[in-house]
């Protein structure tokens, strides 16, 4: 086929019609057979049970967009990541991948980086992750994980995303702190990172009932404040956080006064306490409630209308 001229690549007018089997004829061409769609067919097949084969074939295209692209949809489909590009150990090294035995570096780290990109966009988070990673796009790496961990703060530790992007989060802090590779991150950045750990830990707290220790754990956080004392600075640190910490503010307000009216409902219920210690206690939870009031009218975060209303029901059962 190929002696005859019925087999070549598509000529780059015909790269925006890859599902066609036989291309027409053209500037005195007879029609040729659709080499790239009747590769990547194959490659779709074989790498279901050899994918270091089915690279291979990606490498027999003449046409590196072609190539990469090609290479791009096997690391996507598959997600073999490991053996494709390798995986990176604990102590920041990285044992070698196929593909890196046939292109250069800043090559395949392109294709992963493109691959991270395209799996960002259809919400494939945990592979953008590994994908960034990959391709020492560290920064990425952390600035997806701030993203949604923020939006699954205050979901149950138990939810499965939530989970799994939480275990992702320790092991790249702990391997990232080990390896220097956090002072070339974005203070702001590595400071959202941080913080959100410890929010998750305050949630998980929050969710299993145990308000007192959920209070205890977000009080040196510094986001809201737990005494009237600490509205003006709590106010003045909340201009500085990160928009991905700001969006979760009428969700920590509400928990955090729900976690004080629920410590009041228990205290009130047990009559083994002394009164005057028990109106110490609530005395200082009637002061956090007010704090939180005054932060939530005073904040320039535009904090929902029903939110309002619901912290000041909230507070006025504390009284």
């Amino acid at each position: 086929l190929s002696y005859y001229g019925l087999l070549h690549e598509p000529a780059p007018q015909h790269h925006s019609t890859p599902q066609l089997l036989i291309l027409p004829k053209s500037a005195g061409n007879p029609p040729q057979l659709n080499y790239t769609r009747l590769l990547r067919q194959y490659v779709a097949k074989l790498s279901r049970s050899d994918v270091k084969a089915a690279l291979n074939y990606c490498y027999t295209f003449r046409d590196a967009t072609l190539r990469h692209q090609a290479i791009k949809d096997l690391v996507l489909e598959t997600k073999q990541f490991d053996s494709l590009f390798g995986k990176r150990r604990t102590d920041g090294g990285r044992d070698f991948g196929y593909i890196e035995q046939f292109m250069p570096e800043d090559q395949w780290k392109a294709i992963a980086r493109a691959a991270a990109e395209d799996s960002q966009k259809k919400g494939l988070f945990q592979d953008a992750i590994r994908l960034f990673d990959v391709c020492e796009a560290f920064e990425k790496v952390v600035s997806v994980l701030n993203s949604r961990l923020s939006a699954l703060l205050k979901l149950p530790s138990d939810y499965h995303e939530r989970r799994m992007l939480a275990a992702v989060a320790n092991e790249v802090y702990v391997r990232y702190d080990a390896t220097d590779v956090l002072p070339h991150i974005s203070p702001m950045v590595t400071q959202t990172f941080v913080l959100l750990g410890k929010l998750m830990n305050y949630y998980d707290l929050y969710n299993d009932g145990d308000y007192s220790e959920a209070i205890a754990a977000l009080q040196p956080l510094h986001l809201l404040p737990l005494r009237h004392l600490d509205v003006d600075a709590c106010l003045s640190s909340f201009q500085g956080l990160s928009e991905v910490i700001k969006r979760n503010t009428p969700d920590l307000l509400l928990s955090a006064m729900g976690g004080l009216l629920k410590m009041s409902e228990e205290l009130k219920s047990q009559g083994t306490i002394p009164t005057s210690e028990a109106a110490n206690q609530l005395g200082v939870m009637r002061d956090a409630a007010a704090a939180l009031i005054t932060f939530a009218g005073m904040t320039k975060y535009q904090i929902p209308g029903d939110i309002h209303s619901t912290l000041s029901r909230m507070e006025a059962a504390l009284l």
